[in-house]
C-alpha cells in the first residue's frame, strides 16, 4: 500500500476511534441526534465554501476537517440506529460514480465535459425511474438562488420552459422599479420574478447565480470596510 494511502486510512481510523470515544464519554456528543447534527453540517458546509472562496489553503483544510467530522458523526448515528454503516455509504458512492462515468469505467465515448453532464443526467433519470418530474430530487432546503440554479438548469436540459413568456423584458421591469424611487411599494412577487429571471440569465451565461452573488457580496464588504476605515481616519 502506498505510504500516502496508508496514512490516509490511518488518519480515518483515528478520527472514527475518537468519534466512538466521544459518543461514549462526552455528554454533548452523547446528546446529539441526526436532527441536531444536520444544523452543524449545514454550518460547516457554508464555512468550507467561504474558505474556498477566500483561497486560504490552511483554512480550507481546517474547515474540511470540521465538515468531514460532521459527515462521519452523522453516519455513525445512523449506524447506531441500525439503518446503515459508513462502509455502505462509501460503497454506494463508489457504485454511483462508476455507473455514471461509463466513459471512464466502460466503453462509452464523450466529446467534452458538456456531454459528460448530459450522460450523468440521463443515467440518473434512468436510475430514478420512479420520478414523475425532472424537478424531483432537488432539495427544498437549498438557498433560493442555489435552488433556482438547479431548477432552471434541469428545465433547460429537458427543453421545458417554466418561465412566463408574456412578461416584459427584464431590463424594462428593472427600469420601472428604479423609476418608482426609494420607498415605493414593490410586491414580493414582482421582485421575486425579477430575481428568478436574473437567475435564469446567469444560467444562460454559464454562471452559478449563488456563487456570483456571494462573490459580489464579498467585494461589497471589502469596499464597505475600506469606507469605514477611511471615515475613521478622517474623524481622527
Amino acid at each position: 500500500m502506498p505510504e500516502t494511502e496508508d496514512r490516509t486510512l490511518s488518519a480515518l481510523r483515528r478520527v472514527l476511534d475518537i468519534l466512538a470515544e466521544l459518543r461514549q464519554h462526552c455528554p454533548w456528543d452523547r446528546a446529539q441526534t441526526p436532527e441536531s447534527i444536520r444544523n452543524y453540517l449545514l454550518e460547516e458546509s457554508f464555512e468550507t465554501v467561504e474558505a474556498v472562496a477566500e483561497g486560504d489553503p490552511a483554512r480550507v483544510a481546517e474547515e474540511l476537517g470540521d465538515l468531514l467530522f460532521m459527515l462521519l458523526f452523522l453516519a455513525h448515528l445512523f449506524e447506531e440506529q441500525g439503518d446503515f454503516d459508513l462502509a455502505s455509504v462509501m460503497e454506494r458512492s463508489a457504485d454511483k460514480m462508476v455507473s455514471r462515468h461509463p466513459h471512464v469505467f466502460g466503453d462509452a465515448e464523450v466529446a467534452d465535459a458538456s456531454e459528460v453532464k448530459q450522460n450523468w443526467e440521463r443515467i440518473k433519470m434512468a436510475e430514478k425511474g420512479h420520478r414523475a418530474s425532472v424537478l424531483d430530487g432537488i432539495s427544498k432546503t437549498l438557498p433560493g438562488l442555489m435552488r433556482a440554479n438547479r431548477v432552471i438548469s434541469r428545465l433547460k436540459r429537458a427543453n421545458i420552459s417554466g418561465l412566463k413568456g408574456e412578461k416584459a423584458p427584464l431590463w424594462e421591469r428593472v427600469r420601472e422599479l428604479e423609476e418608482k424611487g426609494p420607498g415605493a411599494t414593490v410586491s414580493p412577487g414582482e421582485l421575486g420574478e425579477i430575481i428568478l429571471d436574473m437567475a435564469a440569465l446567469a444560467v444562460d451565461a454559464g454562471v452559478n447565480p449563488e456563487t456570483a452573488l456571494l462573490d459580489s457580496l464579498k467585494e461589497l464588504e471589502k469596499r464597505a470596510r475600506r469606507a469605514e476605515e477611511k471615515a475613521g481616519h478622517e474623524e481622527d
